[in-house]
């Protein structure tokens, strides 16, 4: 399995970021995480050819750019004191591929190796240098399509400046902008403020810098699988204990989330 790189190119918001945002103070709890790239890979089967393959990069480029304008720190960079973003509308790296195998062959594949996944990801390309965040993007993007017509989309986020939180979210308004080609002033999005609410500090007598310039690190996939006849058991369980306080049916994500955040808070105060 080969995967060509056909072109890479700046994504730019469609709409210029206004002075006053052209700024964005990072938070203490981004400013002491990790600066890694998390990527994500979505793959989109073309059943009955649902999709134009011709014009869905060019859909999903003008879905990025809009949304953009609302991620404005997204687009920009990190400032030299690491701290701060500088959204001066640099733009995403965006990456287009092709792949020589059909995806139902590579699901197959991955069945076994889930690693393959990772393939998918826009590791390298001449935009990024991971020795130098001020040049970086933040944001990376990567679509491949495959000999099928499918197609994996794949987006890598810098930690400091997006959580997980915040690149789920990116997706589904990404998602939802290409699909319904929804206008630029109904996109609704956060806000970026959590920098006014937990300020940056001055970090250098207690921790070195959690940017490693020298050891590159492999991405690890892993696959963690939950039985049906478990999940039901653990619904019932969290529905018992909760004596009446849910008004709602738990989703299997909520309920497997809540198992490890309290398998973590335990473990912590251990």
């Amino acid at each position: 399995m080969e995967i060509e790189i056909l072109c890479t190119k700046l994504i730019k918001p469609c709409l210029p970021t206004p002075p006053h945002l052209q700024r964005y103070k990072l938070s203490f709890f981004d400013q002491i995480s990790e600066k890694e790239h998390v990527p994500i890979v979505l793959f989109y089967a073309n059943n009955n050819n649902f999709f134009n393959t011709s014009t869905i990069n060019e859909r999903i480029e003008q879905s990025l750019s809009k949304i953009l304008t609302h991620v404005y720190p997204a687009a920009g960079r990190y400032d030299k004191d690491e701290c701060s973003i500088l959204c001066l509308d640099q733009g995403v790296s965006y990456t287009k591929a092709k792949v020589n195998c059909k995806l139902y062959n590579f699901l197959e594949k991955s069945r076994k190796d889930l690693s393959l996944a990772a393939l998918f990801c826009p590791h390298v390309n001449k935009y990024i240098d991971k020795t130098n965040l001020m040049v970086s993007p933040i944001v990376t993007a990567q679509v491949t399509e495959f000999e099928c017509g499918g197609l994996a989309v794949s987006l890598s986020f810098s930690h400091p400046a997006m959580d997980g939180f915040s690149d789920f979210k990116f997706l589904f308004e990404l998602a939802r902008v290409c699909k319904m080609e929804t206008p630029i002033e109904n996109i609704k999005f956060l806000s970026f403020n959590l920098g006014n609410i937990f300020p940056t500090r001055d970090i250098s007598r207690l921790f070195k810098s959690t940017f490693d310039r020298v050891i590159e690190k492999d991405i690890i996939v892993k696959r963690f699988i939950v039985r049906e006849a478990a999940m039901s058991r653990l619904r019932k369980k969290c529905i018992d204990e909760a004596r009446g306080a849910l008004d709602f049916q738990p989703s299997r994500i909520e309920i497997i989330t809540a198992i490890l955040w309290r398998a973590f808070i335990e473990s912590t105060f251990q």
